[in-house]
């Protein structure tokens, strides 16, 4: 007999507490709870799914001002549980109750909806300051200083270059000023994407300032697949962990989308361009983005961009159409302009603020403090890179865990055309980015599962370099 339990996972703690110190332990009321973390966001949010008797929002007297603190921690087998590292307890606000139904005589149904405290001080609090220095220190000072963030909250925090830069804060708020500073900074000067930086809260963490260089260079240990798993697995045969352990198997995935490169194309996911004017020299520069350099340099998640560019841009046309497919009208075709090279497609209009925080005579001086420039591409950059990121996606179940986190790299091995193919002509590596996560959890069964979207941003191997399945075919493939 095993004690391995699919998804499974210690309740510690799901506690109410209100502003005037009066508590109810939520376990046996609850049908249910979600967590969220996202690389997008800034704060992990939660909601809880109640049916009570005991007209909770009236004799509780909530208003949106109350605390619950959720506190759990996967199973590991042979009644073990993860460790403090890996696992979950975050106290959180409450600040919406909605969809109230009554159910049943006397019981009814509802969602509260929790995010963490800070994210009320950092959206309604503004600041009035001159902030000097990389825009990582600026980024934790604000944190600590006006948002009483602890130092060690903060679980993974990077520098970035230039050293020298200033900001001048007139009366933003706190969570518009987290968003000019995470999009502004730069982590080297060779990177994947320039300006890649994010800020956002984990679920079995605190706080990370990470740039989508780190994210690549960090897969979690473990692989994941779609293979059958026994109902009973003995612990003295197969781990939890194991390839075909209970926690490694995927439940259930889907793909939302493959690509869509009219939309990439309009929002500048391959080219763009931004007409730069400095008010001092009355000139006006012109900057333009073109994907494929930037997959010239640095790390990326497999290697090769997911789409033909520049001179691998082959053309259809009427003379080279696959024999046994309908010849298309092809007189525009053949004028059609490669995708990383249309940067009008996209075009930005800023200014930059030269010599602004001093008072040098010369132009040729160099600055104490630089305020915004524009001196490369960087903005178009951040702007290919979150558009790429929403192209090629993923949405996987698995057994619940309390030791994966965004901003990681996670393989799935999952059985599909794209893995069918000898490994020698493999265009999908199986290692995908994960962007968003939701943890869904029943405090009855103690068992829940994992929802992650993921995304591939780009392949192992270019697009030319993969024999098509049709030139060993002796004619057309049967639909």
């Amino acid at each position: 007999m095993t004690n391995y339990i699919q998804g499974g996972f210690e309740l510690e703690a799901l506690i109410l507490t209100n502003q005037f110190g009066e508590s109810i332990d939520l376990m046996e009321l609850s049908d249910g709870f979600r967590m969220y973390e996202s690389i997008y966001e800034k704060f992990i949010t939660a909601d809880i799914t109640l049916k009570e008797g005991l007209s909770l929002p009236k004799n509780m007297r909530l208003s949106g001002q109350e605390n619950v603190r959720v506190s759990l921690r996967q199973l590991e087998g042979n009644s073990e549980t993860a460790n403090k590292d890996f696992s979950i307890d975050k106290t959180l606000r409450l600040y919406s109750i909605n969809d109230v139904q009554k159910d049943g005589n006397v019981t009814q149904r509802m969602e509260l909806h929790l995010i963490d405290p800070r994210a009320f001080y950092v959206s309604k609090t503004r600041l009035r300051r001159v902030m000097r220095g990389s825009y990582d220190q600026m980024l934790q000072n604000i944190l600590m200083q006006a948002a009483h963030f602890k130092a060690e909250e903060f679980v993974h925090w990077e520098s970035t270059i230039p050293e020298n830069q200033q900001v001048v804060c007139r009366g933003w708020r706190i969570t518009d000023t987290i968003d000019y500073l995470v999009q502004s900074a730069n982590i080297s000067t060779n990177p994947s994407y320039r300006n890649g930086m994010f800020f956002y809260q984990t679920l079995n963490g605190g706080f990370t300032f990470k740039s989508i260089d780190s994210m690549f260079e960090q897969e979690f240990p473990i692989a994941f697949n779609d293979g059958m798993r026994a109902t009973i697995v003995d612990s003295n045969e197969e781990t939890l962990e194991s390839p075909k352990g209970l926690n490694t198997a995927i439940l259930s995935h889907g793909k939302p989308q493959l690509f869509d490169t009219l939309e990439g194309t309009v929002q500048g996911a391959y080219a763009s361009s931004m007409k730069v004017y400095d008010p001092l020299t009355k000139i006006e520069k012109d900057v333009v983005f073109d994907l494929s350099e930037t997959f010239k340099r640095g790390k990326h998640l497999s290697g090769e961009p997911m789409l033909t560019l520049d001179e691998d841009e082959r053309t259809l046309t009427a003379d080279n159409v696959t024999e046994g497919m309908t010849d298309p009208d092809a007189h525009e075709v053949d004028i059609d302009i490669p995708l990383n090279k249309a940067s009008d497609t996209l075009i930005l209009k800023p200014f930059n603020t030269t010599h602004v925080f001093d008072d040098s005579e010369s132009l040729d001086e160099s600055e104490t403090f630089e305020g915004q420039k524009f001196l490369d591409n960087a903005v178009l950059e951040r702007n290919s890179m979150i558009q790429i990121l929403q192209q090629h996606t993923i949405r996987v179940s698995i057994p619940l865990r309390t030791d994966l986190s965004v901003g990681l790299i996670v393989k799935l091995n999952i059985a599909d055309q794209e893995t069918s193919m000898n490994n020698e002509s493999v265009v999908n590596d199986n290692r995908y980015l994960i962007t968003d996560l939701a943890l869904h959890a029943n405090p009855v069964s103690r068992k829940g599962s994992l929802m992650m979207e993921c995304v591939k941003e780009s392949f192992a191997k270019k697009l030319s370099d993969i024999d098509s399945p049709r030139n060993n075919m002796d004619g057309p493939e049967e639909v």
